[in-house]
């Protein structure tokens, strides 16, 4: 999340004209994962697309420390696994 919010303070650029190549790799990764949530969930997506959002940021920069030397990613864990599958599908099921 705090990543998330740190490329995000980069890739805001005020005063120029055109850009930066952080804002538009920020605007096509939402502009797609919007598709995709627009397409699977239908009219109520504006409910869970920060939510999803910010899952997928969690999960790829989760991975992408994996290829570090001498660590591991941190999804291969069982529990980094089942605790939060577990907590989202109870909050949607109450949700509704």
């Amino acid at each position: 999340f705090v990543l998330h919010l740190a490329f995000k303070g980069t890739g805001i650029n005020n005063t120029n004209l055109l850009p930066s190549q952080w804002s538009i790799a920020l605007e096509s990764s939402f502009a797609s994962i919007n598709t995709i949530v627009r397409e699977q969930i239908g009219l109520r997506n504006e409910i869970y697309l920060p939510f999803i959002y910010s899952l997928f940021f969690f999960i790829t920069v989760a991975n992408l420390i994996g290829n570090t030397p001498y660590s591991f990613t941190i999804t291969t864990s069982i529990m980094l696994s089942v605790a939060p599958s577990f907590t989202i599908f109870i909050g949607v099921t109450i949700m509704g």
